[in-house]
């Protein structure tokens, strides 16, 4: 009995620590089918809107205003360039500090060579 009692206080626990804080929002992205395969960045923009960094080189905008839940749609794909052994990919995506005046995103990628990943390149995208 006093281990039902335990078990139904830790659930307790669990449940309150696990809410969301007030202010934060939890969006779902639709089917994970949908998504760029293993996401390694995340950036929010000042309209509501995110862009998902995939691993493979394919970005994703979502909305989330909340007008269309689950809506994401591909907002660039790189996958052609981007090479994805072991820890290479496309890795990070920031906005430019003057955004949206200055309208330029900078990505870091690994990008495809006929035999493997060309390091001697110098990439903006």
């Amino acid at each position: 009995m006093r281990a039902i009692l335990l078990c139904v206080a830790l659930l307790h626990v669990c449940a309150h620590v696990l809410a969301l804080p007030s202010g934060f929002v939890k969006t779902d992205l639709g089917d994970p089918a949908n998504l760029p395969g293993q996401i390694m960045d995340i950036v929010f923009l000042p309209n509501g809107f995110a862009i998902l960094v995939g691993k493979t080189g394919k970005l994703l905008i979502a909305d989330l205003n909340g007008n269309s839940i689950g809506a994401t749609r591909t907002y660039l794909d790189l996958s052609s360039v981007t090479f994805t052994n072991g820890e290479t990919g496309f890795f990070d995506l920031v906005l430019d500090p003057d955004f949206p005046n200055s309208p330029f995103l900078y990505g870091v990628y690994t990008r495809n060579g006929v035999s493997g990943p060309k390091s001697s390149d110098a990439v903006n995208t």
